[in-house]
């Protein structure tokens, strides 16, 4: 991936944080948000983030974080550092304007898109929902 590349990315992610925005299901969280500058979307529990907030919430990111692992061990990432693999048990897409669940074309769009991105191994864990748990 190119910096133009990276750039485009960047762009369109900040394009779809403002509008149509997140779904966070937790109205704690939600207030603690939108006292922070974040602005109500389609619903109470839809989190719309302007640019600026964005921008200055990623300024204001540590350059490095420390997992701390429960036999006291632990690994420091950073963002061109070694890759930690995260999994989900579910998860919703918005595509054309709809709203809908994760399928096995999305995972294969997905795992083209992170054969592109060096600091990822993996996605698993996914739940599909055009292919049945076994």
């Amino acid at each position: 991936m190119n910096q133009q590349n990276a750039e485009q990315i960047h762009e369109a992610s900040l394009d779809l944080l403002g509008d149509p925005g997140v779904r966070i299901e937790h109205d704690g969280i939600c207030d603690k948000l939108l006292k922070a500058g974040a602005k109500t979307g389609s619903d109470s529990q839809v989190i719309r983030f302007p640019r600026e907030l964005v921008k200055e919430s990623i300024e204001q990111a540590p350059s490095e974080i420390f997992f701390a692992g429960k036999d006291g061990t632990g690994k420091s990432i950073t963002p061109r550092g070694e890759t930690l693999n995260w999994s989900v048990p579910g998860m919703n897409i918005l595509r054309q304007g709809k709203h809908r669940r994760f399928t096995s074309e999305d995972m294969a769009d997905i795992a083209r898109l992170v054969e592109q991105l060096p600091n990822i191994d993996a996605v698993f864990g996914l739940a599909l929902a055009d292919i049945p748990p076994k």
